[in-house]
């Protein structure tokens, strides 16, 4: 998070140097929400996954237009255990945002806050974004901008995902190789850098003569210049500095001369910057080590963290905040059985497994919280839920609504025979069913419940991008011809075909779902899959379904594409572990 102030104490001794012909290490979530950051500044308060990744691209562009060396771009894909705190007081922070959020529009939400936007403004507000303190940021601004370098050509075989966190693999490049870390945390001023240097997304501006310039930090120089020895530590001036943040600069270096006070405080802080924490790579049960090239850094934290754990520890999951209702329960719970099947697949497939359960984290109110436990299943349990799946994904795809709807009607589906299981009334039900009625307020503000249903569908589809990532990596080299691994094989063939996050239904393309519901016949297509029940004349907060009857045999194909009975029926209303959308405890 920074050492605050710690860079304003160093820039006097900082360097102004055109960019041109350097090499450069990008801390990559740095960089993501910076492009964040540059999309704000010009009037896109709330950008699209699409535009993120049309600037950010831009951005790298500019860079090796002016003959700069772009040698890598680093993301975290492995949360260490001392910042396991740093995480919660991030994620609290969030939700706290939220409420505010929600307490200051409690009727409906201004569009700026929630509607994407795909363009930036010739001419943003004089104020800027800074002014406005309870926006959120979109839920998935890090594999978005990771999904465009990936899907670049000129920059796919520098981005990598590392198993421990980006600015340590930062510093260790410039350590051997030398060159300039671009980054937004002050941080980096206190990690050993040989002779390797800092500059910030911030200083970057295009000079008089249209190059790019920018205030480069050469640490090993500044402390020369400081008159320190060669022998000092980096990490001490940013220990001081952060202990005695209203401290001169000869304060600090009189501070930095004397022996340490406090020797235990100074060795925690120290460790974070000389022994960087960094994951195994677990193999999988074909020998090979888990590929983390194609995954989202919080599903490489997760299955990191279940390739180690003894049986002892939990796996965490720290689930993308997203924006919806706080006064209702979190939209995360209606798709929960989805990553439990996906926690269950990478389980079964890491070849050190010992996880019995993983431990999510959705809103946080205290530091001190405990994530919500999601079991594992077993062989058979996860079997007769794969086959459910399976089953559902298939007879989505022969429905009469067009294509373009087969995500969100899928994702509808599940939540509504979740919330069924739990014995909850489904918020996605209730909405369909006032048809659009809520689209809009007085004003052009959304309604909570518009919003709250499309993060429902936001949770559900992530979660499936999650499995899919799940099923890609840890499956790779499977050989196994199990029922279990044949439908695992056809639930990836599916999964491959879902959308994008710049191809995800945002709240106007549900928005005119809902609208369009009644021409889409929705309740009637859902009328295959569930009995509906008319809603509560007493309002609209009521609303229950009943699970229909499956076919009355289910085709489990093989990889090849041939069709064999399945030798197991999955059971197909009990609540048992096995079943994918049997109760789980619900969130307050």
């Amino acid at each position: 998070m920074g050492i605050p102030h710690l860079i304003t104490t160093l820039e006097s001794y900082a360097s102004h140097e055109i960019l041109q012909h350097q090499d450069v290490v990008i801390d990559g979530p740095a960089l993501a929400y910076h492009v964040l950051h540059l999309c704000r500044t010009q009037g896109a308060s709330q950008p699209s996954y699409s535009l993120l990744s049309q600037v950010v691209i831009e951005w790298l562009d500019r860079l090796e237009d002016q003959q700069v060396t772009i040698r890598a771009i680093y993301f975290d894909g492995y949360l260490p255990r001392e910042k396991h705190p740093v995480r919660m007081e991030r994620v609290r922070k969030t939700t706290s945002r939220l409420s505010l959020l929600y307490s200051s529009y409690p009727v409906g939400c201004p569009r700026r806050h929630v509607v994407p936007a795909d363009d930036l403004s010739d001419d943003p507000p004089r104020l800027g974004y800074s002014a406005d303190k309870i926006s959120q940021d979109p839920s998935f601004v890090v594999p978005a901008v990771i999904d465009a370098i990936r899907g670049n050509s000129r920059y796919r075989e520098k981005c990598f995902v590392m198993p421990g966190e980006a600015d340590a693999y930062c510093a260790s490049d410039v350590v051997k190789h030398g060159g300039t870390i671009l980054t937004g945390d002050s941080d980096l001023l206190a990690h050993e850098l040989g002779s390797g240097k800092v500059a910030f997304f911030r200083d970057i501006h295009e000079n008089a003569s249209s190059k790019l310039a920018c205030t480069i930090y050469a640490p090993r120089a500044i402390y020369t210049k400081l008159g320190l020895p060669k022998s000092f530590e980096a990490c001490r001036l940013g220990y001081e500095r952060l202990n005695s943040p209203h401290a001169t600069l000869p304060m600090l270096l009189k501070a930095c001369s004397r022996p340490i006070s406090d020797a235990v405080g100074y060795d925690l802080f120290r460790q974070q910057y000389v022994s960087h924490e960094e994951a195994s790579i677990p193999r999988l049960l074909g020998g090979g080590l888990l590929p983390l090239s194609a995954l989202d850094p919080r599903v490489s934290e997760l299955l990191l963290q279940i390739g180690e754990a003894p049986a002892t520890d939990k796996a965490k999951m720290f689930l993308p905040s997203l924006i919806e209702n706080p006064n209702k329960g979190t939209s995360w719970d209606a798709s929960a059985n989805i990553r439990r099947l996906a926690y269950t697949v990478a389980s079964r497939y890491l070849a050190r497994n010992h996880a019995s359960s993983v431990e999510e984290y959705r809103r946080v109110q205290n530091t001190d919280q405990k994530g919500r436990d999601i079991p594992l299943l077993s062989s058979a349990e996860a079997y007769e839920a794969a086959l459910q799946l399976l089953d559902l994904m298939e007879r989505v795809r022969e429905t009469n609504i067009p294509p373009n709807h087969h995500w969100t009607l899928l994702c509808i589906i599940l939540d509504i025979i979740e919330c069924h299981q739990q014995g909850k009334n489904s918020h996605a039900l209730i909405t369909l069913q006032q048809q659009g009625r809520l689209s809009t307020t007085a004003g052009g503000k959304i309604p909570w419940d518009t919003i709250h249903f499309c993060a429902h569908i936001q949770a559900a589809m992530y979660s499936l991008r999650i499995l899919s990532q799940v099923l890609a990596s840890t499956m790779a080299q499977n050989t196994s011809t199990d029922e279990l691994a044949l439908c695992l094989i056809q639930i990836r063939r599916l999964l491959s075909e879902l959308p994008p996050l710049t191809k995800f239904p945002d709240i106007c393309v549900l928005s005119d779902f809902l609208a369009a519901a009644n021409e889409l016949q929705v309740l009637p297509i859902l009328s295959q899959f569930i009995e509906l029940e008319e809603p509560s004349s007493t309002g609209p907060e009521e609303s229950h379904a009943t699970l229909k009857g499956k076919k009355s045999s289910k085709q489990a194909r093989d990889s090849d594409g041939s069709t064999k009975k399945s030798s197991k029926k999955p059971n197909k209303t009990n609540g048992n572990r096995g079943n994918i959308f049997s109760a789980l405890s619900i969130d307050v």
